[in-house]
């Protein structure tokens, strides 16, 4: 994110209980506390049943680090059954059921973490979850 708040980004998805791997373009991200909302387009999604252009929404929890801490949480990855969401959708911060994620790992920096803490970038591995909500779809595979 910039200091004028336009938000740039990527996600790349990687399904483990097969071979399919999705790209997201990040448009939307909003962080309250250790919570972290986002949304954007899919670019690139080598299963069919996902066009490229679908815009995703899920969530995050960054709840810290080392040995005693929690799992860290990760929602579905949702889309619109009946059309598409907008970029942004991420801004309300949809409500939103997580899960641990003991496959991954997700760090939240805000700008006052980020002079304590390394930038680095790292693959992020999706786990599969429970069912979609009726009117949405999820991209979790199972």
């Amino acid at each position: 994110m910039d200091a004028a708040g336009n938000v740039s980004g990527s996600a790349e998805v990687h399904f483990p209980s097969d071979v399919v791997k999705m790209h997201i373009a990040v448009q939307c991200l909003v962080v309250e506390r250790n919570t972290a909302w986002m949304s954007g387009t899919v670019t690139h999604y080598n299963d069919q049943t996902v066009p490229v252009g679908r815009v995703f929404v899920w969530q995050v929890q960054d709840n810290g680090e080392g040995q005693g801490a929690p799992p860290d949480r990760i929602s579905n990855f949702v889309y619109w059954a009946q059309g598409n969401y907008a970029p942004d959708v991420c801004r309300w911060k949809p409500a939103m059921t997580t899960f641990p994620w003991d496959n991954g790992n997700v760090r939240i920096l805000t700008r006052s973490r980020w002079a304590t803490r390394p930038r680095t970038s790292s693959s992020r591995r999706r786990r599969s979850a429970s069912a979609p909500r009726s009117s949405a779809r999820s991209a979790t595979r199972r």
